[in-house]
C-alpha cells in the first residue's frame, strides 16, 4: 500500500511541555502496535466550542493524522463517513484542554462489507476553543466636531482586540461624513478576525459651526447689509436730488445760489445768460472774482485750459468749472459724486441744479477745471 506524502499540518505536543498538572497522559492503550509512530507524544486537537457535530470533525482529523503517521495506511483508501469513532472523556461544552480517549475503526473504500478494516485506540487532547466576534468599543457613541475639522477615525476607539490573539481587520465607513456641511451623519466601524466573525459599532457624528465663527458670520453679513442699505439711501437721495433740478429747472431764472445775474467784468463771450460759455465764465467770476481767457467753444473748454496750464482732473471741487460735451457750467458745491452747477444757455436762459458727476444726464462729462 503506497503512503500519501501530504502530510496534514496537525498540532502536538510533548507531554513535559504542558503546564504542571494540566494534563496526564494515560498509557498508549494496547490496541495499539508495539512499534506505534505517536511514541508517547499526545497528538492535541482543536475543536470549536459550540460545534454541532463533534464526533465528525474529531474523526475525520483523527483518521487524516494517523495516516500521514501510519505507513500502513492511505488516506485515499479510507471511507471516513463509514469509519467510526468512540469518544470518551470529553465534555463538549466546557471550554479548554482536556484528555480523552479514541477509538477507532476504519472502513476501507475497497471492502466496504468489512465495517472493521482496522482499529486503534489512543489517548489524545482536545482543545474546545471558545470562537466568538472581536471585541471593538468606541470612546462614545456620540461626538460633536467642528466644521472644517478633520476626522480622525482610529482618536475615537476605545480598544479592539480578539481572543485568537490576532488583531482583527478594521474598516471605517465615512463615505456618507460630510465635514464642510453641518449636520448629523452616522460613521460605521467593524472589526473582523480571521474566521470571518465581525463586529459593528455605530458613531453618530454632528458636524457643527463653532458660536465663534457664526457670529462672526452674522456680523460680516451686519455689516455688508448695513453698507448695501446705506449706499441705496444715497442713491435714492442722489435721484431724488436730481429729480428735483429737473423739476426746478422748468422754472425760469432758478437763483438759489446768490450769485444772480450780473454781467460785471470784460466777459469775452456774449449772448448773456442764453449762452453756457457766457454764463460759465461769469459765475466763476461774480464768485471768485477769476476772469478767464477765452477757451473756445463749450467742448474746447478742457484742452485748451490744460494748454494754459490750468489744473485739470476728472474730480469736481467747489469753484472748478465743470466741462461737458457741448456744454460748460460752474461747480457751486459737492455732496458725495453729486455737484451743483450754475449754468447759462438752460433752455436759452440762468439755471441752477444738482447733477451727477459724470454727466448732466444729456451731457456726459469731460472733465473739471480746477481753478
Amino acid at each position: 500500500m503506497q503512503k500519501n506524502n501530504k502530510l496534514k499540518k496537525t498540532f502536538r505536543f510533548i507531554l513535559p511541555m504542558l503546564a504542571a498538572g494540566a494534563i496526564v497522559a494515560a498509557s498508549i492503550n494496547s490496541d495499539v502496535k508495539a512499534d506505534d509512530p505517536l511514541k508517547g507524544s499526545l497528538p492535541v486537537y482543536d475543536i470549536e466550542l459550540g460545534d454541532t457535530n463533534v464526533a465528525a470533525t474529531l474523526k475525520a482529523d483523527v483518521i487524516t493524522d494517523r495516516c500521514n503517521i501510519d505507513d500502513n495506511l492511505n488516506i485515499d483508501d479510507i471511507n471516513v463517513d463509514l469509519s467510526s469513532i468512540d469518544i470518551s472523556g470529553l465534555d463538549t461544552s466546557k471550554a479548554g484542554i482536556q484528555t480523552v480517549t479514541l477509538k477507532v475503526n476504519l472502513v476501507y473504500t475497497d471492502n466496504l462489507t468489512d465495517s472493521v478494516g482496522y482499529s486503534f485506540t489512543q489517548n489524545a487532547a482536545v482543545n474546545m476553543k471558545v470562537v466568538s466576534a472581536p471585541a471593538l468599543k468606541l470612546k462614545s457613541n456620540e461626538v460633536t466636531v467642528n466644521n472644517g475639522d478633520t476626522f480622525i477615525p482610529e482618536s475615537y476607539i476605545s480598544y479592539i482586540n480578539d481572543d485568537s490573539g490576532e488583531l482583527p481587520a478594521l474598516t471605517v465607513d465615512t463615505q456618507n461624513l460630510d465635514m464642510n456641511t453641518d449636520g448629523t451623519y452616522l460613521v460605521t466601524y467593524k472589526a473582523v478576525d480571521l474566521q470571518g466573525n465581525t463586529t459593528t459599532q455605530n458613531l453618530v457624528v454632528n458636524v457643527k459651526t463653532p458660536q465663534e465663527v457664526l457670529d462672526q458670520i452674522a456680523a460680516e453679513q451686519a455689516a455688508q447689509a448695513e453698507a448695501e442699505a446705506q449706499a441705496k439711501a444715497e442713491e435714492e437721495a442722489r435721484k431724488a436730488a436730481e429729480q428735483a433740478a429737473l423739476l426746478g429747472a422748468s422754472e425760469e431764472n432758478t437763483n438759489t445760489s446768490g450769485l444772480g445775474y450780473t454781467a460785471g467784468g470784460a466777459n469775452p463771450y456774449g449772448g448773456g445768460w442764453s449762452n453756457c460759455t457766457f454764463g460759465a465764465w461769469q459765475a466763476l467770476y461774480n464768485a471768485r472774482g477769476i476772469a478767464l481767457p477765452n477757451l473756445g467753444n463749450a467742448s474746447q473748454w478742457y484742452s485748451n485750459a490744460a494748454a494754459l496750464g490750468y489744473a485739470v482732473s476728472g474730480t469736481p471741487t467747489a469753484g472748478s468749472i465743470a466741462v461737458y460735451n457741448g456744454h460748460v457750467a460752474y461747480v457751486d458745491g459737492v455732496e458725495g459724486d453729486m455737484v451743483h452747477i450754475v449754468e447759462g444757455g438752460f433752455n436759452g436762459h440762468y439755471n441752477e441744479r444738482w447733477v451727477s458727476s459724470g454727466g448732466t444726464g444729456t451731457k456726459s462729462t469731460i472733465g473739471y477745471i480746477n481753478v
